[in-house]
Formats: C-alpha cells, sequence, structure tokens
C-alpha cells in the first residue's frame, strides 16, 4: 500500500476546518446555555 503524503495545504484547511467546529460548537453552547437561563429567569 503507497502511503499517502500530506500536502501543506490540505493540512491547513485541515486547521481551519477543526478551528470552524470548535467556534461554531462554542457558540452554539454559549446561545443554548444563555437562552436557557433568560427563560428560566422569566418563568421563575
Amino acid at each position: 500500500m503507497e502511503r499517502v503524503k500530506l500536502n501543506p495545504e490540505t493540512y491547513e484547511v485541515g486547521n481551519i476546518f477543526k478551528v470552524l467546529v470548535i467556534a461554531i460548537t462554542v457558540l452554539l453552547n454559549l446561545a443554548v446555555f444563555t437562552w436557557f437561563f433568560l427563560f428560566s429567569g422569566l418563568y421563575k
């Protein structure tokens, strides 16, 4: 089997994709947390 060489370009794209996924996950968690916090505060 031939080993696939990592191109610097694909490595860069992979890093950008990883950072984007982490940022989106953190933003979604913050949005859900603030939403629950606001609504729990309203209904108390």
